[in-house]
């Protein structure tokens, strides 16, 4: 029974449930293709078929091959066998043209492919097929259209048929075609430059051959022939104007001769003409929303394109425009630094003087007078900062864009324009909320103005004491910079310019050397914290290493808790030049410190010039004067400078020092707090902490203030940013419990 069983299965078809996964079938016509134009002959029938199982041509019980089956009509003309003149596949070398016969019946519509001697057919892998005409077998000529030609597959070893992607049956007549005529984007009573039309045949035009196009408006004047002025079409590099001539036939009707070369159907055709001395354009309709429409025929046409709609007639206006500001928060009595207009015309620009004029309400400009281009882009023009001008009235509400010598304005791109202030003409601070800035733009050839909206006025943000932003931007190098808010920020802060990032070109910290209640660090500083927002700028220790964009954070990373520093004339070791007052001092200067090694300093926690005050500790080793709330070591323990008291002994570099006197100074040399990554160091001989407490009347362990600035050390340590409030929480979480239970 086994034995039964097998030679049963050996000489068997296995019938798979699987049918074909994909496949095409499509006609070709050489030497140049045809779009599927009915009444045409292809030359060649070539499919494409992907089997879910392997063909055998050796395969006991008999070859295996495939049916195609059209749902429409047959291909070929009679019954019998079709050439095959190319059968490929990927990776199977030895499948050529003779391993199939392939046949065609006509009544059942069927093509069938049989697989000859050891051919095989690999599966999931695009097997190709080009079958070709015989002697006493043609290729029909495709029906009239419409018509559509489907196609279903199956294979000796499926039990079911698949369907194969088939064709449509197209008329006699041009695929496509569009007309514009350059450069007025069709604005009415104008007169085009150009005529320019791109086409798509589904015939090939020969030599002799001919367009004509026709419109419903007249367009055409004069006589005579039209200057070709450029012609191409991808696939027919030899294509030259020389060889294309366009006459009017009508004052609607224009007709252009192909001399040489042949125009293919797998491209667009693209064509601009002049009018010549002859041979005009006339002006376009004068009521807006004309529309204009057009016919397209070739010589090898049965059917006329169209009639199909090219434009409407357009008012002489522009186009569209948009406002933005810099910074964009557009939030009440902020200054903008930039204006950007990008303004799309409809009307090319390309005369000197020709100008576009921007009012608005309220007013942008604080006087009248030249602005500032700061940039200007207008693809495909001749626009630069040096060949445009623009300046503000006296009222500041109209500004005006004007051509200088060379400049031109095109409208097949966006103008794009930012302005700045001028030496006169300033930015207006915005106004009160909600208040909406409005325009109206127009051109030196339009004759309706175009309505713009503009920006609705913000409300200021309610912010965080210590918290704000850069209302624009500020350049590297910069010594000065604006704040939106001065609410919380004071002399001696130590502030976080830029949002971290990990990356040490994104944020800095800077210690806050003045504080003004004006926008450009002029008048008189502030010497105490503001109490509401306003509009401010910082003038900080050092100049910026960075850039930083408008709306950029600024917040405090260190409060400044009263001056917790040292004198200006105080002294510290400097390994290398020994003795050196504070106030010559130097990030990344190394000085002595507690265990008698030298360390960097990192940054200063305050960096105060001017008249402060500060305690003075007369000792049996020396002076010492630091401010009241700054820790310093002793035998009972550290505490600020205010809890000390005459008999108390300071540490020194040899030891104890017992403290004779104390009292108060002023010191007109300013007041310094060094930062080194032991949180120490000594100041005159004495050993004192980096840090300081909140108040004079509180006390704080120097072990919980280190413990506290541990992130602070890592950024100056890693030259990275650090977050603020990482460090606030540190601070908070260690400091407030430490204060309550240490009073004075």
């Amino acid at each position: 029974m086994k034995f039964a069983f097998f030679a049963l299965a050996s000489f068997t078809r296995i019938l798979s449930t699987e049918a074909l996964t994909s496949g095409s079938v499509a006609l070709t016509w050489t030497p140049n293709a045809v779009d599927y134009v009915q009444g045409t002959t292809a030359t060649s029938v070539d499919i494409v078929l992907k089997v879910t199982n392997n063909l055998e041509a050796a395969r006991q019980g008999g070859a295996d091959s495939f049916e195609i089956t059209s749902v429409h009509s047959s291909l070929f003309s009679a019954n019998g066998a079709v050439d095959v003149s190319v059968a490929s596949q990927a990776g199977n070398t030895g499948l050529t043209s003779s391993s199939f016969d392939c046949t065609n019946a006509v009544s059942t519509k069927l093509i069938t492919c049989t697989l000859k001697g050891n051919a095989v057919v690999n599966p999931n892998v695009d097997l190709s097929i080009k079958l070709i005409k015989t002697n006493t077998n043609l290729i029909n000529a495709l029906p009239n259209a419409p018509a559509t030609f489907a196609f279903t597959a199956k294979t000796s070893r499926d039990a079911t048929v698949g369907a194969l992607k088939g064709f449509p049956v197209n008329l006699n007549q041009v695929k496509s075609a569009s007309v514009t005529l350059p450069p007025s984007s069709h604005v009415v009573g104008t007169v085009p430059k150009s005529f320019a039309f791109q086409m798509q045949p589904r015939s090939p035009l020969p030599p002799g051959a001919t367009i004509t196009i026709t419109s419903n408006e007249a367009l055409f004047g004069g006589s005579g022939n039209y200057q070709t002025s450029s012609i191409s079409q991808p696939g027919v590099p030899l294509l030259r104007a020389a060889q294309f001539t366009c006459a009017r036939t009508s004052n609607t009707e224009l007709t252009c001769t192909l001399s040489t070369s042949t125009i293919i159907t797998t491209s667009n055709l693209s064509v601009s003409l002049l009018p010549s001395a002859s041979a005009t354009l006339t002006a376009l309709p004068t009521a807006a929303g004309t529309e204009v429409t057009f016919t397209y025929a070739t010589s090898v046409d049965t059917t006329a394109l169209g009639p199909q709609s090219a434009f409407k007639t357009q008012q002489a206006q522009m186009k569209s425009a948009s406002v933005a500001l810099t910074p964009n928060t557009y939030y009440t009595l902020t200054t903008p630094t930039e204006i950007k207009f990008t303004i799309q015309l409809r009307q090319p620009l390309d005369t000197v003087n020709q100008n576009i004029i921007i009012t608005s309400t309220p007013a942008l400009w604080t006087a009248a007078g030249p602005l500032t281009v700061n940039a200007v882009n207008n693809t495909g023009g001749a626009a630069t900062i040096s060949n445009i001008g623009a300046a503000s009235d006296a009222t500041g509400k109209i500004t005006t864009i004007t051509l200088k010598q060379g400049a031109s304005i095109v409208n097949s791109a966006p103008f794009e324009i930012s302005l700045g202030a001028g030496s006169a003409a300033k930015f207006a601070a915005l106004g009160a909320p909600t208040t909406q800035t409005t325009f109206s733009l127009r051109t030196s050839l339009t004759t309706l103005n175009l309505a713009l909206q503009g920006w609705t006025v913000a409300a200021a943000p309610t912010e965080t004491a210590g918290t704000t932003f850069l209302p624009s931007a500020v350049s590297k190098g910069a010594t000065c910079f604006a704040i939106y808010s001065s609410k919380g920020f004071a002399q001696g802060n130590q502030v976080q310019i830029g949002k971290y990032t990990g990356n040490s070109t994104d944020s800095e910290i800077r210690v806050i050397q003045n504080i003004y209640p004006s926008s450009d660090c002029t008048g008189t500083a502030l010497s105490s914290r503001r109490l509401a927002p306003g509009l401010a700028s910082i003038k900080p220790e050092a100049a910026l290493v960075n850039s930083y964009l408008a709306n950029s954070p600024v917040e405090i990373v260190y409060p400044s808790y009263g001056s917790t520093c040292f004198p200006g004339d105080a002294t510290v070791d400097v390994y290398g030049r020994g003795a050196t007052r504070m106030t010559s001092l130097s990030v990344g200067d190394r000085v002595l410190v507690e265990n008698g090694e030298f360390e960097p300093v990192l940054s200063f926690l305050h960096k105060v010039p001017g008249v402060a005050k500060a305690m003075t500790m007369v000792h049996s080793q020396g002076t010492f004067q630091a401010s009241e709330n700054h820790i310093v070591f002793t035998s009972r323990g550290d505490m600020p400078v205010s809890a000390l008291r005459p008999g108390d002994e300071l540490l020194v570099q040899s030891g104890p020092s017992t403290i004779l006197t104390i009292g108060q100074a002023i010191t007109a040399t300013g007041m310094y707090a060094p930062f080194t990554a032991s949180g120490a160091l000594v100041v005159d001989g004495v050993v004192a902490s980096n840090y300081g407490t909140p108040t004079s009347k509180s006390s704080l362990p120097h072990a919980a203030a280190h413990a506290a600035f541990f992130s602070l050390r890592v950024y100056y340590y890693l030259d990275l940013a650090m977050v603020a409030k990482v460090l606030f929480s540190l601070a908070v979480v260690m400091i407030l419990p430490l204060m309550r239970s240490h009073k004075l």
